[in-house]
């Protein structure tokens, strides 16, 4: 209960699970096992359904959207990019991060990192604010 990030494990083939978890022949995400981090949020329905009954599920989803977006506000103001990823392999990527599927699950990641503007065209149009 102290509110604190905390170390669980190592993952020795972190790049290639990121790379499978992400990447099919619609979506080619690749990237994310380049980023500087990748955030994953899950859910515990029954944490809300108890209190909340019916609009439960309503808050969820709000708070996920506010949160997406401080960390979209938060990487512009370090000069970073994000992407927040809502296309992925569902079973993959709770594997991945030791949630079961069911009782928890992942509904969104996001990939953080550094960005080259220089070679990005959509930053050419925009006046340099530095």
């Amino acid at each position: 209960m102290s509110h604190e990030l905390l170390f669980l494990k190592t993952e020795h083939t972190l790049k290639e699970k990121l790379v499978d978890a992400f990447t099919n022949p619609s979506q080619d995400q690749h990237y994310t096992a380049n980023a500087g981090v990748v955030f994953f949020w899950t859910c515990l329905p029954y944490r809300g359904e108890w209190r909340c009954k019916h609009t439960a599920h309503k808050g969820m989803l709000l708070d996920l959207g506010h949160i997406s977006q401080n960390l979209y506000l938060a990487t512009e103001a370090i000069e970073c990019g994000c992407c927040a990823i809502g296309g992925y392999y569902q079973k993959k990527v709770d594997a991945l991060i030791d949630v079961d599927g069911n009782d928890e699950f992942t509904v969104l990641c996001a990939s953080v990192g550094h960005i080259d503007r220089d070679k990005q065209d959509v930053y050419k149009h925009l006046p340099d604010l530095r």
